[in-house]
Parts: C-alpha cells; sequence; structure tokens
C-alpha cells in the first residue's frame, strides 16, 4: 500500500494511545505494508514504524544511526516481529557505506551487520532465517546490467553468492539490442524453489526461469503467447512475481 492509502488511513486523525498518531507517522512514511488486519510497518528514508492495531496507531522504532546522510533502503517485513532494513550512507550522492539491520523482536531493538556485497539490494525472505538478495551493477561502459543472486541461511548475518547473470541494455534508435533480463523480483514457495518472470524486448515468447536448488541453476519455461491481433503490436513480458498463503 502505498503514500495515497497512507494518507486516506490519516484522514481517520490521532487514535489515544501508546502509539504515535496515524497522521504524524503514516505522513512522515513513504509506504504502508500491512501482514494482516491488524499487524503492519510503514517507512521512509529516515523512518520505520510498526503498527498492531490495524493502523491505528503506530509506534516509531527506527533503527539508531538513521538520519542526515543515513537512510532507509529496500526493507523487508516478513512478520511483526522480523524485518531487515538496509542503512545506507551518502556522500556527495556517491554510496560511501551500507549496513544491513535486522530486528528480531519488531523493532525494539536492531542488530547491525557489515555489507559483504558492495552494495545493499532488494531482499526476500520465506522465514526467519532464510532469504535472499539480488544486487546489479552496470558494466561495459554502462551498455550492459550484471546481477548477482545472494543467499542467507542465518537470518542475514553471512550472505554467499548463487547465482550471476548479464544481460544488454537497449540502446536506442538502432544502437543496440537488449537480452532478457529476468533476475528481477523472485517469489520463493521454500528453500529450493522459487520462481521469476522474464522481461524480453519487442516479440520474444513470454517466459519465466524456475529454480529447485535454492537459486544455483535455473531453467527457462516458456509461457502461451497471446494471439495477434490486427494493426496490433504485442510486447509481451512476464512481471515480478509474489507468492501467495496456502
Amino acid at each position: 500500500m502505498g503514500l495515497a492509502a497512507a494518507l486516506v488511513l490519516a484522514a481517520c486523525g490521532p487514535v489515544p494511545g501508546a502509539g504515535t498518531s496515524n497522521f504524524s507517522t503514516l505522513s512522515a512514511g513513504g509506504s504502508l505494508q500491512m501482514l494482516n488486519p491488524r499487524d503492519g510497518w510503514t517507512y521512509s528514508n529516515h523512518l520505520v514504524a510498526r503498527t498492531s492495531d490495524g493502523a491505528r496507531t503506530f509506534n516509531v522504532v527506527t533503527p539508531p544511526g538513521v538520519g542526515g546522510d543515513s537512510q532507509i533502503a529496500d526493507p523487508f517485513f516478513l512478520d511483526a516481529s522480523h524485518a531487515w532494513v538496509w542503512v545506507i550512507r551518502w556522500n556527495q550522492s556517491v554510496l560511501a557505506s551500507a549496513t544491513l539491520d535486522r530486528t528480531m523482536d519488531g523493532g525494539a531493538t536492531w542488530k547491525s551487520v557489515p555489507s559483504q556485497t558492495a552494495v545493499q539490494g532488494g531482499m526476500t525472505f520465506i522465514d526467519p532465517q532464510h532469504g535472499w538478495m539480488i544486487t546489479g551493477r552496470q558494466v561495459g561502459d554502462h551498455t550492459a546490467i550484471e546481477n548477482t543472486l545472494w543467499r542467507t541461511s542465518d537470518g542475514g548475518q553471512i550472505w554467499s553468492q548463487q547465482f550471476q547473470t548479464t544481460h544488454r541494455i537497449s540502446i536506442q534508435p538502432n544502437v543496440q539490442a537488449g537480452d532478457c533480463d529476468w533476475l528481477g523480483q523472485i517469489a520463493w514457495t521454500s528453500e529450493t524453489h522459487g520462481v521469476a518472470g522474464v522481461d524480453c524486448p519487442f516479440d520474444a515468447r513470454p517466459t519465466v526461469e524456475v529454480t529447485d536448488d535454492g537459486g544455483s541453476t535455473w531453467t527457462a519455461v516458456s509461457l502461451p503467447g497471446l494471439p495477434p491481433r490486427p494493426g496490433v503490436v504485442l510486447f509481451e513480458s512476464v512481471g515480478d512475481f509474489e507468492s501467495a498463503p496456502t
């Protein structure tokens, strides 16, 4: 749920209680993620807050040291107790440091882990111990993107590289054709099984990549294409996946 929805909730006004009011916290937050009808988190560059009463009130639980040049980036909220956030520090628009902060008690305390990957990335966890992270960087004089998939089995303290792929960027007009880009957001249903959507240029067949070994190897699976329509050019790709509880 984004800022617009957050501001709608904020219009309900402050609610008495131990937490911060809807208005002050939701107005400062840039995103609201509800895990169930009662528990949720909101965050922005300099704020992390948690609700346990359906967004009526929020408790600010921002990790220590956040503020000024140190900002929150790429958080992941597993449940009401477990969350991971990157605390990144900028030096004149250059990333100076990245530290992964983890909480196991709803933000009451945070533990910091220095980054092993040189750059922060988007994280996904399926339980308090097992998670994945994707990092990316430009290579080849900014003509290609190198994406790396990392995996942790101890809650984010140690990350091991699982897979790496490089794809060319489309450069128009007619300078360079792009490659398929598939190592984006991945939906994980277990410690071994994951599915990633594939974004290919122009008229490539829609495809997903599937792993059954935790991300070390991947297999392309083609999907049925859309039927042709006269006078219509179709650009088919498979976007981000999300796993739903069963």
